[in-house]
């Protein structure tokens, strides 16, 4: 396995909403003890808010596995097809930075809609007097 950078998005050509917020985690895997200080660095980012800062991993207790999950914002004022990208580094050696590359989307707030014409959940209240 060596070391591995492990990614919660799929690597490129894919969609992000305009304005969207979202998890993404980064995972760290290594054959051996991955130091206590390693971090993750975003950068060359385009239409997409990332962390300014390193971000310092989370080890597991076997030091094999680390991981860091911040949250990623798509601009809110750019338009349907334009370029989405960014990069992403860790101080721990072995391990090649990756760039992914997406297209922004809008969606249609129609599709969105929450319809609640059924009850789905129906219970019983029951009170029970002691004397």
């Amino acid at each position: 396995m060596s070391n591995t950078m492990v990614l919660s998005l799929p690597d490129n050509n894919g969609n992000l909403i305009i304005g969207q917020s979202f998890l993404f985690t980064v995972t760290l895997l290594s054959d051996n003890n991955i130091d206590d200080n390693s971090t993750i660095t975003f950068y060359n980012n385009k239409n997409i808010t990332v962390p300014s800062d390193a971000i310092t991993l989370i080890l597991n207790n076997d030091k094999k596995k680390a991981l860091a999950t911040v949250t990623l914002t798509v601009s809110n004022t750019i338009s349907e097809n334009e370029e989405i990208y960014f990069s992403v580094k860790t101080s721990l050696s072995g391990i090649q930075p990756k760039t992914l590359k997406y297209t922004a989307r809008t969606i249609d707030s129609s599709s969105l809609e929450l319809k609640i014409d059924d009850i789905f959940c129906q219970y019983q209240y029951h009170l029970m007097i002691q004397k």
